[in-house]
């Protein structure tokens, strides 16, 4: 089963991204704002993964702020729902980020 994945776009992406966070770690939920913050930021990205028409996993990636241009980081978080795990969302969603931060240089997460 491969997970299909998009950028999160919408409004119901973004209640759908909040909603998977706060399923995954019900004591640090992120609020909206927090996740507004940095939004127009060029070097950000909001993946959301789907098995089978359910959104199941979300995922971010920025470089930290006040980083050096030559660092070799960037953050990133995976998270996928407990019930949904063991199907390929988190590894989708990993390589995505991966992916965007080789194209930002980097090459440590």
């Amino acid at each position: 089963m491969t997970a299909e994945l998009h950028d999160v776009e919408t409004e119901e992406d973004i209640a759908a991204f909040l909603d998977i966070r706060a399923r995954v770690d019900p004591e640090h939920p992120i609020t909206r704002a927090n996740f507004d913050d940095g939004r127009d930021r060029s070097d950000r990205i909001d993946v959301l993964a789907v098995l089978d028409g359910e959104e199941v996993g979300a995922a971010w990636a920025n470089l930290p702020r006040g980083a050096p241009e030559t660092s070799e980081y960037m953050f990133v978080s995976v998270r996928v729902v407990p019930e949904r795990r063991r199907r390929g969302a988190g590894t989708a969603l990993f390589t995505r980020v991966s992916e965007h931060a080789r194209a930002w240089g980097r090459s440590r997460l």
